[in-house]
């Protein structure tokens, strides 16, 4: 994680992707191994929520706003999504940070993108699935 939050601060977004692509890696790795322990299926668990919730929901969403206030045209968060969002970027375009900025913003709505289905991040039953079956005695059982 210590990598992933190196590569934001600096903005290589070249590296953040390799971060992130890995992390999924490691956790479909984790949860499409049968022989995967309870303690695998903990960190598969930490990851998820390291990736999914706390860097795409939190630090990435702080890293852009933090960047739309040097923009050639100061924009909110919400300006700058509504105006990627909405295609409606043209007259942003030939400043190199908002392209830069535009970049990172469509790698991180695109690996959430491609990684959540019916509100679910892929595996995510699979995971609970093995959790449970693997849950040392006394631990409670992870439910939706």
């Amino acid at each position: 994680m210590i990598n992933l939050m190196t590569y934001t601060y600096l903005f290589d977004i070249k590296k953040i992707k390799k971060c992130l692509d890995n992390y999924w890696k490691e956790y479909s790795k984790i949860i499409n191994n049968k022989k995967s322990t309870f303690e695998d299926l903990n960190r598969a668990r930490a990851i998820l929520f390291l990736v999914s919730n706390y860097y795409c929901e939190q630090v990435a969403p702080f890293a852009i706003e933090k960047r739309t206030g040097s923009l050639k045209t100061k924009l909110t968060l919400s300006e700058f999504l509504e105006a990627v969002d909405k295609k409606k970027d043209k007259k942003y375009l030939s400043d190199p940070k908002f392209k830069k900025i535009k970049e990172y913003y469509l790698l991180i709505k695109d690996f959430k993108n491609s990684h959540v289905i019916n509100k679910r991040y892929h595996n995510e039953e699979k995971f609970l699935e093995e959790y449970n079956k693997k849950r040392p005695a006394g631990t409670p059982e992870l439910k939706f």
